[in-house]
């Protein structure tokens, strides 16, 4: 029996185009999304990806475009490709094969033993950037947790003894300042990876860690995750945790060769076992060409968290508009949603799901700063790293189980309008008493 063919791809192959896809192969046979910690499932998964990049290489090889890139088989973005590269990039880790692949052999792809479904690739898509970015003053580092975790009731739940002990959080931004003091316990424990891709989209070996943004935009996401405590001063929301990080912004110039990396980075990272995914990116209209992808890592029991964008009433961004994604709007100090916060109504679902502070949010920074920023960006990681205790707590609930247990227990401060805000504002308290 064929395998299912995206519209998206099937349409562009009408047209006579060669087409950027990825081929993802069947499952494991369990029902339902595959547990973290089920490595003969994983085991599986990769052994058969492997059969059918086998399979599509042997399908897609074309002896006579060898000295070209455009040879068949989506090349890596090396230049100079070996043979053994041609026919596809295997990515055991989302169960999938990246290939380019002619009209004419469509077709075949979908008749591949093992083949379940063929997809396109996602586009690159840009990061959501802060709205305002300043270093704090030395008044402003007060002893105990930052206001915004008070704000979500954190405290309660490390007051039960829940600080992301055995968890681990992905983290896919513009790097990491892991030289910052509020990392120094994360990577003393050896709970921190790091991963860049090269231009030539070849993971690097050793990478030292680095944020390429000039408002440290992956610094402050990950203090409010993972950050521990400096001279008393608590930012980060589940600094037991295990942080891996990779980065994918700034990237390169090239279309192409950027959706590329991006795919390598998504494949990188769910190798790792994130139990939550924190994405502070997206697209600020409906751009659905994440929307396999994304699927793919909730099937495999990762939380999807994702900011809904900074564009205001009537704009949301890609990939917080996709349903089956956890979008974060952002509230002040108040708890009222901020202007700039995005909200709409896509493919018949209210976006934002929920929303968590955003304005003027502490959290690491450049050198050994401490610093504000605002933005959803900054809000998504609440949500984040609170699922990370949760999941703690309570490691058997899915992903569709924690965002119905975060909207059903979310605070609605008086006059909430939630065709802005979604279900209310993050609330940790409650969130401890119902799991």
């Amino acid at each position: 029996m064929a395998a299912r063919i995206d519209p998206v791809v099937a349409r562009a192959a009408q047209r006579g185009e060669r087409v950027g896809v990825l081929v993802l192969v069947d499952k494991p046979t369990q029902q339902g999304p595959v547990p973290l910690a089920l490595d003969a499932n994983l085991k599986t998964l990769k052994e058969r990806t492997q059969e059918v990049h086998h399979e599509a290489k042997s399908l897609l090889q074309d002896p006579g475009a060898r000295s070209s890139r455009e040879a068949a088989g989506l090349q890596p973005l090396a230049v100079n490709v070996s043979d053994g590269e041609r026919g596809g990039v295997l990515l055991e880790n989302l169960g999938a094969v990246m290939a380019s692949v002619d009209p004419d052999d469509l077709d075949k792809i979908s008749q591949v033993s093992g083949v379940r479904k063929v997809i396109p690739m996602p586009r690159f898509l840009p990061l959501i950037v802060p709205m305002q970015y300043r270093a704090a003053a030395p008044a402003d580092l007060v002893e105990g947790p930052a206001k915004s975790l008070q704000r979500v009731g954190v405290p309660d739940l490390w007051d039960a003894d829940l600080w992301g002990k055995g968890t681990t959080i992905g983290h896919f931004d513009t790097g990491i300042n892991a030289d910052h003091p509020a990392f120094a316990e994360l990577r003393a424990s050896r709970r921190f990876k790091y991963a860049a891709f090269g231009k030539d989209g070849v993971l690097q070996k050793r990478a030292k860690p680095l944020d390429g943004h000039a408002d440290h935009h992956g610094t402050h996401t990950a203090g409010t995750l993972v950050g521990g405590d400096v001279d008393g001063l608590q930012v980060g929301i589940a600094p037991g945790a295990r942080l891996v990080s990779v980065q994918i912004f700034p990237g390169i110039t090239k279309q192409g060769d950027q959706d590329q990396l991006v795919v390598n980075a998504l494949n990188w990272i769910v190798g790792e076992r994130p139990h939550v995914l924190n994405l502070s990116f997206g697209d600020a209209k409906y751009n659905d060409s994440y929307l396999g992808v994304i699927g793919e890592l909730i099937d495999q029991n990762i939380a999807v968290v994702a900011a809904v964008g900074n564009d205001g009433a009537l704009r949301s961004s890609s990939p917080g508009n996709y349903a089956s994604v956890i979008a974060v709007g952002a509230v002040d100090g108040r708890g009222k949603v901020c202007a700039f916060s995005g909200s709409a109504t896509v493919r018949r679902n209210a976006r934002p799901d929920i929303c968590a502070p955003g304005l003027n949010v502490l959290s690491a920074g450049k050198g050994d700063d401490f610093a504000w920023s605002t933005g959803t960006s900054m809000a998504a990681p609440h949500v984040a790293g609170i699922l990370a205790l949760l999941r703690a707590r309570a490691p058997d609930l899915t992903p569709l189980e924690l965002k119905a247990l975060l909207k059903a227990h979310a605070r609605q401060p008086g006059n909430w309008d939630a065709t802005r805000g979604g279900a209310g504002i993050v609330d940790g308290s409650a969130l401890l008493a119902a799991v």
